[in-house]
């Protein structure tokens, strides 16, 4: 308000008043279940200020309309049971902003959520045959509850498990053809126990009945060797089908007389060692052809395979000439071994590389002419170690080894005097050879030499230059 004094003018300043927020009880829900209410607050001001709502402290997912103060919250399955505290605030627009605040507590309770069960088609089979179904449940509840099923309508001998649902029946030869209800229910553990249920109908057809073939054991065998087993089926039907056996699953080379059943296999040292699943199916030639099957499995061991050494021709060379050959071996294991060569029989000098198979000899002058047998072996480092022999025979030929004239030293003589002197020479073939002696000529007038030692006597004053050349002799004065 304002009033004139004496001209002074005065203004009257209105004070803001808080809000005032009413009090809210504590409240109690169920997990999912919906919480929705309104905030009240009011304001005293004239004119009234605008109010303004706010949570300070709250769970979650809660909102509130910060105009009407409408506080909604639905808890999730996680967020119960709990206890959760909640304070909301009211704001004016007044100058110096002023508020009030109100706390209350949500309670959330554990509720139970029913399972749910998946819906199964209607199935079909034949007399004989296996049927094989999951029932699939699940239950939305935190933590989530045991579920156990049950069968409340079923046909004679149907079974399921009560923790996984696996529903299982193999009709009889009486229970078709035929239609059969079956309704199976979850139950969850929850307090209260709640519950979920499907229905479907099996239709049994009517069917020829299956062979029946009798079970094999596990075999066990080594590389190379040859498994031979007969598959043995039989047939209820009257009269008896017809039965055909085939592999389903089986290691390569494996074959199987259709009429008789034999399996035959030699497992390749490739296929060893190893494991091998085998399937054999039998089939009758009924309306509709029904068959049997059984599994076993074959372990090949690992059998060391001797290695193979390439045969060496016979050879011919002259003494003291080189022999030199390579044994070529090899070795059919996977992987293959470390091969080692040895010589069995050996002339004496003769030796082998026992890595690379390379076989030297240098037969000597006393070993020449002679036969000599060779035998090569090779083994292998396999568990136990096998081998491989080759023979062969060496033949060294005599062959005429040049004599050594020894040398001769100068002489010095007078003229005129005797010369007389002895060439020595030897032989080193075995037996030794007979040597004879000869003058080339020039040798000079008068000059002679013996047949087996070599004597020479000359006189000086016979020898012309060419022979004093030839005998490198020097004239004394």
């Amino acid at each position: 308000n304002t009033a004139v004094f004496d001209n002074v003018s005065v203004t009257s300043a209105t004070a803001n008043t808080a809000p005032v927020l009413a009090a809210v009880s504590d409240q109690t829900l169920v997990e999912s279940a919906t919480l929705s209410l309104t905030n009240i607050a009011t304001d005293t001001d004239v004119p009234a200020n605008t109010l303004i709502f706010a949570l300070g402290t709250a769970p979650p997912g809660m909102t509130i309309n910060t105009n009407s103060g409408v506080l909604t919250w639905i808890p999730t399955e996680a967020q119960g049971p709990s206890t959760n505290p909640v304070i909301v605030t009211v704001h004016d627009d007044g100058t110096l902003s002023l508020s009030a605040t109100q706390s209350f507590t949500v309670f959330v309770l554990e509720t139970n959520q029913p399972p749910a069960l998946a819906a199964v088609s209607d199935q079909t089979l034949f007399e004989l045959n296996t049927l094989t179904l999951t029932n699939l449940a699940t239950d939305a509840d935190e933590p989530a509850n045991t579920l156990t099923f049950t069968l409340d309508i079923a046909p004679p001998g149907m079974a399921i498990n009560t923790n996984s649902g696996v529903l299982t029946w193999n009709p009889t030869e009486a229970q078709g053809p035929s239609t059969n209800t079956v309704t199976v229910t979850v139950h969850d553990d929850g307090t209260p126990s709640l519950s979920a249920t499907q229905s479907f109908t099996v239709f049994v057809l009517e069917t020829n009945q299956p062979p029946v073939l009798a079970a094999v054991s596990d075999q066990t065998l080594f590389e190379s060797a040859t498994l031979s087993l007969t598959n043995l089926a039989t047939d209820a039907d009257l009269p008896t089908n017809t039965l055909t056996f085939t592999l389903d699953i089986a290691p390569p080379g494996m074959t199987i007389n259709t009429n008789s059943g034999v399996l035959t296999w030699i497992p390749t040292e490739a296929q060893g060692p190893s494991t091998n699943p085998v399937i054999v199916t039998v089939h009758d030639d009924g309306t509709p052809s029904l068959s049997a099957t059984q599994s076993f499995i074959i372990f090949v061991l690992e059998t060391n395979q001797p290695p193979a050494l390439a045969a060496v021709s016979d050879q011919t060379l002259f003494e003291s000439a080189t022999l030199s050959l390579t044994n070529i071996a090899t070795d059919t294991d996977v992987p293959a071994n470390t091969l080692i060569f040895a010589l069995g029989t050996a002339p004496p000098g003769m030796t082998i590389n026992t890595n690379s198979g390379v076989l030297t000899w240098i037969p000597t002058e006393a070993q020449g002419p002679s036969t000599n047998p060779v035998t090569v072996a090779v083994h292998d480092d396999g568990t136990p170690s096998l081998s491989a022999t080759q023979s062969f025979t060496v033949f060294v030929l005599e062959t005429n080894q040049l004599p050594v004239l020894a040398a001769i030293s100068n002489r010095v003589v007078h003229a005129g005097s005797l010369l007389s002197l002895i060439a020595s020479a030897t032989d080193a073939d075995e037996p030794t050879n007979q040597l004879s002696f000869n003058l080339e000529a020039g040798a000079g007038v008068g000059a002679s030499l013996g047949a087996t030692n070599g004597p020479v006597a000359t006189r000086l004053d016979t020898i012309d230059e060419f022979t004093q050349r030839f005998y490198r002799i020097i004239l004394a004065p």
